[in-house]
């Protein structure tokens, strides 16, 4: 059989060469849409797909063999999340692995850019961070760039799809039993929380499930602080709460799209005569094991493989600088989000 360049495949099916590359050696973070067609593509092509290798010189093709991993807004929940670390850390392994230099800071204006970002002596960037500088993104946009946290400026993006958690969160719940949902959010500035309930919301209605959206206006803490006040948080997310609570024909079901969040909830339902668990079920969100451990039952969680969003985030950016990536347009990969099964009571949930 004719060995088949997997670049023709990648313009065949009209993906990337990383999302063939995932295909064929089996690595999560493709849907099955693209995956399909990429399987398609291979079969109308008649040979077998083979992967260029790399040059060994690859990365020395770089001018200075240096990725900056930079953190373009500071968001106080950072300082807590361990995703947000294990993103950092995938990126950080993943430029050792390929021999680049990786410089980290936390900027929030122009003047505070690394020496060698200013200087325009790194060959790229891993960009984090909500709501950044405008300027700041301006001034960054000559870079070749992919973001592991969600934005929509230019550069790719290395993300777990807020549409798939959206659609895991509703899965699991009416899979559950419940036909009346509620989805609860006090901070709806922090733009993947955001998109997470809007999707929910689409597709909820497009399911024609009752859904009601307690949505805070706006974010009663301030996010650019040094850490989150949750005293303030968990007031905001009682008052969210509690008029949906109200009522025999209450919501059962509830999304929660931060487990932060949904820590604070399990302090605040027992004040309003609620027990999670057994009066309502919660799915949350973002895999924050530590924040969920205390809890009772432990409700379910949608984890986002931040260490596999930070590897990828690097792999993508060297496909850009290498030139072995010659798609001129944005690429969003998708790195896969799981369900992680709570504690269920023994005597089962009372929908």
């Amino acid at each position: 059989m004719k060995k088949i360049p997997i670049s023709k495949i990648a313009a065949e099916a009209g993906v990337s060469l990383a999302t063939v590359s995932r295909v064929l050696n089996r690595r999560p973070g493709v849907s099955p849409e693209l995956e399909e067609a990429v399987q398609a593509a291979i079969r109308r092509s008649g040979g077998d797909p083979v992967e260029q290798c790399r040059p060994a010189s690859g990365v020395r093709k770089l001018r200075f063999g240096t990725v900056a991993l930079l953190l373009l807004a500071e968001d106080c929940f950072l300082t807590y999340s361990s995703v947000a670390q294990k993103s950092f850390h995938g990126v950080v392994c993943a430029a050792k692995k390929n021999h680049l230099s990786c410089i980290y800071s936390i900027v929030r204006s122009c003047d505070e850019l690394p020496p060698a970002v200013r200087q325009r002596k790194v060959d790229g960037l891993i960009l984090a961070g909500q709501t950044p500088d405008p300027a700041l993104v301006e001034a960054l946009a000559g870079f070749p760039a992919c973001w592991i946290t969600s934005h929509s400026e230019n550069g790719d993006s290395a993300l777990a799809g807020n549409d798939r958690i959206a659609r895991l969160a509703l899965e699991y719940l009416t899979r559950r039993g419940h036909r009346h949902l509620a989805y609860v959010n006090a901070l709806p500035e922090i733009t993947a929380i955001r998109t997470r309930g809007e999707y929910f919301q689409f597709f909820a209605e497009k399911a024609g499930i009752r859904t009601d959206f307690r949505v805070a206006a706006r974010a009663e803490i301030d996010l650019a602080a040094a850490e989150p006040d949750f005293a303030a948080l968990e007031q905001s997310l009682e008052k969210l709460i509690a008029p949906c609570l109200v009522g025999a024909d209450r919501p059962t079901g509830f999304f929660v799209p931060m487990d932060f969040q949904t820590a604070l909830l399990y302090r605040i339902l027992p004040r309003l005569g609620f027990q999670p668990g057994r009066d309502l079920e919660i799915v949350s969100c973002d895999g924050e094991f530590a924040a969920l451990a205390g809890l009772s039952p432990r409700p379910a969680t949608i984890e986002i493989p931040g260490e596999a969003i930070g590897r990828q985030a690097v792999e993508q950016l060297l496909q850009r600088l290498t030139g072995s990536e010659r798609n001129p347009h944005r690429i969003d990969i998708v790195i896969e989000p799981r369900l992680v099964p709570g504690d269920i009571l023994s005597s089962g949930f009372r929908v």
